[in-house]
């Protein structure tokens, strides 16, 4: 599953995606430092209290985490160092996609493209708060890994 497909059967489309982008101020290393370090994402979004990856950071490795109170199994789909790390998962009975790539705009900056796709029952019966709850998710992860490339570990500033 590359981004762009969605991580979905040709031809069907997951009930909520939101696609974004934000520009770091910081190569595109320390950007992939910060998003590839599964463990340390409670240290920069708030609302992720932890995460385990289950092997190296590589296409066919689990991972579980915990967001805004719910449990995540995730498996890594797409793996390209310092441009794009892809995963699919389920939570709750909804399947998850998300997609992160990292491109050079050259000095110094990193465009970070992010698409979040979600699908299931459940998704599509509250659709609205659905979108709503990945938007939000979305601008902590954006906001947290622009902070996290742009000033450094956070941990190291004394932060949570």
């Amino acid at each position: 599953m590359r981004a762009g497909d969605g991580g979905w059967p040709t031809g069907a489309r997951p009930a909520v995606q939101v696609e974004g982008s934000v520009v770091i101020r910081a190569e595109p290393s320390e950007v992939w430092s910060v998003l590839s370090d599964v463990s340390r994402w409670s240290r920069w979004h708030r609302g992720i209290s932890f995460a385990q990856l289950r092997g190296p950071l590589e296409r066919g490795t689990y991972f579980h985490w915990r967001v805004d109170g719910m449990n995540v199994l995730a498996v890594v789909s797409q793996v390209e160092e310092e441009r794009e790390l892809t995963w699919g998962g389920s939570c709750f009975g909804a399947r998850l996609h998300h997609s992160w790539q990292l491109r050079s705009r050259g000095s110094g900056e990193t465009e970070l493209r992010a698409v979040h796709s979600v699908d299931g029952l459940f998704v599509r019966l509250l659709k609205g708060t659905v979108r709503r709850t990945v938007n939000r998710s979305m601008e902590e992860w954006f906001r947290g890994l622009k902070a996290g490339a742009e000033e450094g570990d956070m941990s190291e500033r004394g932060e949570p």
